[in-house]
């Protein structure tokens, strides 16, 4: 599947993406075939720098924790489990202490994770307008 934007500047582009909507189809296909104007104001923010924190593959650093702390096998894996539904349980009792450390090693350690550069925000000024002209 492609979709051509054939003659379309990037900023044209842009507004048709932000027009956005929020079809109510039927389950099938539909064929289009139409014309439409849009018009409106876009405004491109400057780019930044983040850290990529849901780039962590969390399952990979987990089993790496696990590995590192010397924990294998179905032990491991049981443990883990039973981890997960305690953390679900708001009633579980917790060590606080082990908590403020855990958060604290962790702020420190996503702080040492290289920056990435982010593309600057799009957005609109005012109120963007689509418009069909003809079939």
């Amino acid at each position: 599947m492609t979709v051509e934007f054939d003659g379309l500047t990037d900023a044209e582009i842009a507004a048709l993406s932000k027009a956005g909507g929020k079809p109510r189809l039927e389950v099938g296909d539909h064929a289009v075939d139409f014309v439409c104007r849009v018009t409106g104001m876009l405004r491109k923010g400057e780019a930044s720098e983040f850290i990529p924190t849901v780039a962590i593959p969390h399952k990979r650093a987990l089993a790496f924790v696990i590995q590192f702390a010397g924990l294998g096998g179905e032990a491991a894996i049981k443990a883990l489990a039973h981890a997960m539904r305690q953390a679900l349980d708001d009633e579980a009792p917790v060590d606080l202490s082990v908590v403020e450390q855990a958060e604290r090693v962790v702020a420190e350690a996503v702080g040492s994770l290289p920056k990435q550069r982010r593309d600057g925000r799009l957005s609109l000024i005012g109120d963007l307008v689509v418009r069909r002209l003809r079939h």
